[in-house]
């Protein structure tokens, strides 16, 4: 593996193409699958949901304190190992491999969580637990509610949708554990956006949305840098006369 190279200069050309236009299918999916709020998240979340229109586990101590605080606590942490491995990885010679994967992760996992955050600041979409209303003694959902929103996409299933950063960090060097990577973090992700659905926190699209936007987030970086490499190797190989 190279210590210090950046691989996403040397991604094929089918690798860019079947995540460009996978990224476009994936979004056309959803859009006409799973719409926010719509009919299938609406069947997915009713097991949860009492006759009076309250989810009966939104205080669950489980999905409260270790679904939602301690996996996410377990998260931050690896991102602090992954920190001292970077920073260590210009002071130790034997850490030099680290560099490149652990940089990359940590700059993409930055982006993707603000970029979920901001989305999250400004959208009109509101929790289900706030959606919720019984009429004639049915529960039915509001389409939209003035004074809620702030909740899409899936804040909390970010953290670890965000962990597929490593899928393309290490795809050129390690393919297979690349793959490995990008299953565990797509699980994770999908189990800690079903534990807030259970609670009533985001509807299944939500979570779908987030990991839209971290699979995004890592194509628009993997681009930047590709662009950088070949810019430096051209400069490289044409210096400018002094």
């Amino acid at each position: 593996m190279n210590p210090v190279g950046q691989p996403a200069s040397h991604f094929s050309r089918a690798f860019w193409w079947i995540n460009g236009i996978g990224l476009l299918v994936y979004a056309l999916l959803l859009r006409v699958f799973d719409p926010v709020n719509g009919a299938l998240d609406h069947r997915l979340i009713t097991p949860w949901l009492n006759a009076d229109g309250t989810f009966v586990l939104r205080e669950n101590w489980w999905l409260t304190h270790i679904a939602h605080h301690a996996v996410k606590n377990i998260i931050i942490a690896l991102i602090v190992v992954l920190l001292i491995q970077f920073i260590g990885s210009f002071y130790r010679t034997s850490w030099r491999h680290y560099r490149w994967p652990t940089g990359y992760v940590l700059l993409s996992a930055l982006c993707t969580t603000t970029l979920v955050g901001l989305l999250k600041s400004q959208s009109e979409h509101a929790c289900p637990w706030n959606l919720t209303q019984v009429q004639q003694q049915h529960v039915v959902w509001l389409d939209h509610l003035a004074k809620a929103g702030h909740c899409f996409p899936g804040g909390h299933a970010s953290a670890g949708f965000a962990l597929i950063a490593l899928f393309f960090a290490y795809w050129n060097q390690q393919p297979k554990r690349a793959v490995w990577y990008l299953v565990a973090s797509v699980i994770l992700g999908f189990a800690m956006g079903w534990g807030q659905m259970m609670r009533g926190a985001h509807f299944l699209s939500h979570n779908l949305w987030t990991l839209w936007v971290a699979w995004a987030v890592n194509l628009a970086l993997c681009a930047i840098l590709a662009m950088l490499a070949r810019y430096r190797q051209s400069h490289q190989k044409y210096p400018t006369a002094s």
